[in-house]
Protein backbone atom coordinates (compact mmCIF):
# COMPACT_ATOMS: atom_id res chain seq x y z
CA UNK A 1 0.00 0.00 0.00
CA UNK A 2 1.05 3.68 -0.45
CA UNK A 3 -0.22 6.46 0.70
CA UNK A 4 -0.12 10.44 -0.32
CA UNK A 5 0.34 8.61 -4.44
CA UNK A 6 0.94 11.55 -7.03
CA UNK A 7 2.10 12.30 -10.30
CA UNK A 8 4.60 14.87 -9.81
CA UNK A 9 7.59 17.24 -11.63
CA UNK A 10 10.95 15.88 -10.04
CA UNK A 11 12.64 18.81 -9.65
CA UNK A 12 16.46 18.77 -11.61
CA UNK A 13 19.60 19.02 -9.41
CA UNK A 14 20.15 22.74 -9.34
CA UNK A 15 17.13 23.51 -8.23
CA UNK A 16 16.70 21.02 -5.99
CA UNK A 17 20.07 22.08 -3.89
CA UNK A 18 18.95 25.93 -4.70
CA UNK A 19 15.38 24.82 -3.14
CA UNK A 20 17.38 22.41 -0.21
CA UNK A 21 19.26 26.06 0.53
CA UNK A 22 16.24 27.86 0.92
CA UNK A 23 14.76 25.77 3.27
CA UNK A 24 17.61 25.53 5.57
CA UNK A 25 17.52 29.32 5.43
CA UNK A 26 14.29 29.56 6.35
CA UNK A 27 14.82 27.41 9.31
CA UNK A 28 16.57 29.77 10.92
CA UNK A 29 14.92 30.95 14.37
CA UNK A 30 14.42 34.85 13.37
CA UNK A 31 12.28 33.48 9.78
CA UNK A 32 10.37 30.16 10.81
CA UNK A 33 10.49 27.48 13.61
CA UNK A 34 12.65 24.97 12.40
CA UNK A 35 9.10 22.44 13.05
CA UNK A 36 7.67 24.80 10.18
CA UNK A 37 9.64 24.28 7.46
CA UNK A 38 9.05 21.43 5.00
CA UNK A 39 11.14 18.59 5.59
CA UNK A 40 12.58 17.18 2.49
CA UNK A 41 14.47 14.24 4.37
CA UNK A 42 12.13 11.55 3.12
CA UNK A 43 10.89 13.74 0.16
CA UNK A 44 11.82 13.79 -2.93
CA UNK A 45 11.69 17.72 -4.07
CA UNK A 46 8.98 18.12 -6.52
CA UNK A 47 6.17 19.91 -7.99
CA UNK A 48 2.84 17.70 -7.34
CA UNK A 49 0.76 17.50 -10.85
CA UNK A 50 -1.89 15.26 -10.16
CA UNK A 51 -3.17 14.05 -6.32
CA UNK A 52 -4.07 9.90 -6.63
CA UNK A 53 -4.46 9.37 -2.82
CA UNK A 54 -3.85 6.24 -1.32
CA UNK A 55 -3.64 2.89 -3.69
CA UNK A 56 -2.88 -0.11 -3.43
CA UNK A 57 -0.45 -2.33 -5.34
CA UNK A 58 -2.44 -3.55 -7.82
CA UNK A 59 -3.99 0.18 -8.50
CA UNK A 60 -0.50 1.39 -8.74
CA UNK A 61 0.01 -1.27 -11.84
CA UNK A 62 -3.27 -0.09 -13.56
CA UNK A 63 -2.09 3.59 -13.19
CA UNK A 64 0.94 2.92 -14.42
CA UNK A 65 -0.42 1.30 -17.62
CA UNK A 66 -2.87 4.01 -17.45
CA UNK A 67 0.75 6.79 -17.35
CA UNK A 68 2.02 4.90 -20.40
CA UNK A 69 -0.76 5.01 -23.02
CA UNK A 70 -1.54 8.65 -22.52
CA UNK A 71 0.30 11.15 -25.35
CA UNK A 72 2.12 13.57 -23.40
CA UNK A 73 2.88 15.88 -25.90
CA UNK A 74 4.15 19.26 -24.19
CA UNK A 75 5.24 22.25 -26.21
CA UNK A 76 6.49 25.08 -24.18
CA UNK A 77 8.51 23.12 -21.55
CA UNK A 78 9.94 25.74 -19.20
CA UNK A 79 9.16 25.97 -15.70
CA UNK A 80 9.19 29.11 -13.83
CA UNK A 81 9.26 29.47 -10.19
CA UNK A 82 8.98 32.46 -8.27
CA UNK A 83 6.69 34.51 -5.86
CA UNK A 84 4.74 33.43 -2.60
CA UNK A 85 1.36 32.07 -1.76
CA UNK A 86 -0.23 30.65 1.10
CA UNK A 87 -3.02 28.13 1.10
CA UNK A 88 -4.85 29.50 3.99
CA UNK A 89 -6.52 27.14 6.31
CA UNK A 90 -8.07 27.16 9.73
CA UNK A 91 -5.30 25.91 11.62
CA UNK A 92 -1.90 26.04 9.85
CA UNK A 93 -1.66 26.90 6.26
CA UNK A 94 0.98 26.01 3.52
CA UNK A 95 3.42 28.60 2.23
CA UNK A 96 5.00 27.87 -1.15
CA UNK A 97 6.84 29.29 -4.18
CA UNK A 98 4.33 29.95 -7.13
CA UNK A 99 4.88 27.87 -10.45
CA UNK A 100 4.09 29.94 -13.62
CA UNK A 101 0.79 28.31 -14.88
CA UNK A 102 1.21 28.10 -18.16
CA UNK A 103 -1.88 26.69 -20.63
CA UNK A 104 0.84 24.13 -21.41
CA UNK A 105 1.19 22.99 -17.76
CA UNK A 106 -2.69 23.41 -17.45
CA UNK A 107 -2.90 21.61 -20.29
CA UNK A 108 -0.95 18.93 -19.11
CA UNK A 109 -2.74 18.84 -16.07
CA UNK A 110 -6.21 18.60 -17.81
CA UNK A 111 -4.43 15.17 -19.90
CA UNK A 112 -3.88 13.28 -16.75
CA UNK A 113 -7.22 14.58 -14.96
CA UNK A 114 -9.18 13.02 -17.92
CA UNK A 115 -7.27 9.75 -18.03
CA UNK A 116 -6.79 9.54 -14.35
CA UNK A 117 -10.10 10.54 -12.49
CA UNK A 118 -11.35 6.70 -12.19
CA UNK A 119 -8.76 6.56 -9.21
CA UNK A 120 -9.11 9.65 -7.72
CA UNK A 121 -10.80 13.07 -8.92
CA UNK A 122 -8.98 15.53 -7.11
CA UNK A 123 -11.62 18.54 -6.46
CA UNK A 124 -9.55 21.32 -5.95
CA UNK A 125 -8.27 23.63 -8.29
CA UNK A 126 -5.17 23.30 -9.89
CA UNK A 127 -2.32 25.72 -8.27
CA UNK A 128 1.00 24.88 -9.45
CA UNK A 129 3.47 25.58 -6.36
CA UNK A 130 6.52 23.86 -4.92
CA UNK A 131 6.06 23.53 -0.51
CA UNK A 132 7.63 25.58 1.71
CA UNK A 133 6.21 24.74 4.98
CA UNK A 134 2.57 22.86 5.77
CA UNK A 135 1.88 24.13 9.34
CA UNK A 136 2.80 28.17 9.06
CA UNK A 137 0.43 30.10 11.43
CA UNK A 138 -0.67 32.50 8.45
CA UNK A 139 -1.91 35.16 11.35
CA UNK A 140 1.61 35.68 12.28
CA UNK A 141 2.24 38.81 9.96
CA UNK A 142 5.80 38.75 10.73
CA UNK A 143 7.08 35.07 9.46
CA UNK A 144 4.91 36.22 6.38
CA UNK A 145 6.52 39.43 5.78
CA UNK A 146 10.18 37.42 6.13
CA UNK A 147 9.63 34.54 3.97
CA UNK A 148 7.95 37.24 1.36
CA UNK A 149 11.61 39.22 1.95
CA UNK A 150 13.33 35.42 1.50
CA UNK A 151 11.38 34.51 -1.54
CA UNK A 152 10.11 38.05 -3.49
CA UNK A 153 13.98 37.29 -5.82
CA UNK A 154 13.23 34.11 -6.53
CA UNK A 155 13.12 33.28 -10.21
CA UNK A 156 14.26 29.67 -10.89
CA UNK A 157 13.88 27.90 -14.36
CA UNK A 158 13.99 25.01 -15.69
CA UNK A 159 12.90 22.57 -19.09
CA UNK A 160 10.26 19.78 -18.17
CA UNK A 161 10.75 17.15 -19.91
CA UNK A 162 10.19 14.09 -17.08
CA UNK A 163 7.07 13.72 -14.72
CA UNK A 164 7.17 10.58 -12.04
CA UNK A 165 4.58 8.73 -10.41
CA UNK A 166 5.63 9.30 -7.06
CA UNK A 167 3.99 7.09 -3.37
CA UNK A 168 5.09 7.40 0.06
CA UNK A 169 5.96 3.50 0.98
CA UNK A 170 3.36 3.49 3.78
CA UNK A 171 6.13 1.36 5.81
CA UNK A 172 9.76 3.39 5.54
CA UNK A 173 7.30 6.85 4.75
CA UNK A 174 9.54 7.54 2.20
CA UNK A 175 8.80 8.94 -0.67
CA UNK A 176 9.74 6.59 -4.13
CA UNK A 177 9.80 7.13 -7.60
CA UNK A 178 7.36 4.30 -8.64
CA UNK A 179 7.70 4.84 -12.67
CA UNK A 180 9.24 7.83 -14.20
CA UNK A 181 7.43 9.46 -18.06
CA UNK A 182 9.21 10.86 -20.24
CA UNK A 183 7.97 13.98 -22.09
CA UNK A 184 7.88 14.81 -26.02
CA UNK A 185 8.87 17.91 -26.18
CA UNK A 186 7.15 19.57 -29.49
CA UNK A 187 8.15 22.34 -29.67
CA UNK A 188 9.04 23.95 -33.71
CA UNK A 189 12.47 24.80 -34.20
Amino acid sequence: MYRNVYIGIPLPEDITKKYINLLNKLKKPAILPESEVESYENDIPHITLYFLGNQSKEEIEKIKESLLSIDLNIRNNEINIGGFGIFKKKESSIAYLRIRKTKELTALYKNLEENLKSFYFEKRAFIPHLTLSRKINSKNSKSIQMLKAETGKINWKFKLNTICLFGRDSKTRRIRTLERIYLHNTDIK
